[in-house]
């Protein structure tokens, strides 16, 4: 037995080593793309919103999470999960210079969809970065 403790000590000190490298891979692309695509506060959002602009409010969470935890209430809002994205919003979007707000629950899943439509095209897309989290705890309209 006590022959096997230094092997798998080495394993275990291996794996976890991988899984480290491999977070810090994770974060690094989340930093990068956040740091690449175009954002939008709250406050701007929220008065685009009350001022009745023309844009798309694109909302890329599961359908799960929407119904169990509410949306942006605004006549703009559009749902799309992200990993159905690429294959819906030209259902929805045809216009690529069209103004487009997209938001998850906390600026991660919304910034890499962002970068996806950029390289899908679109023009005019900025990641609500502080997300539906934020929203929902300033109090401002929730649509379940």
């Amino acid at each position: 037995m006590k022959q096997l403790l230094p092997p798998l000590l080495c394993l275990f000190l291996a794996v976890n080593a991988a899984a480290e490298d491999n977070l810090a891979v994770a974060q690094k692309m989340v930093s990068d793309t956040m740091a690449r695509v175009d954002k939008i506060d709250t406050e701007s959002l929220k008065a685009m919103i009350d001022q009745e602009q023309e844009f798309v409010l694109l909302d890329v969470r599961t359908p799960t999470e929407i119904n169990n935890m509410g949306k942006i209430d605004a006549p703009q809002q559009l749902e799309i999960p992200r990993g159905w994205l690429e294959m819906r919003i030209f259902q929805h979007v045809d216009d690529k210079e069209v103004p487009i707000v997209v938001y998850c629950g906390g600026g991660i899943r919304s910034a890499f969809a962002v970068e996806t439509l950029q390289q899908m095209g679109f023009t005019n897309a900025r990641n609500y970065e502080a997300g539906f989290l934020d929203w929902e705890n300033k109090g401002y309209p929730v649509k379940y």
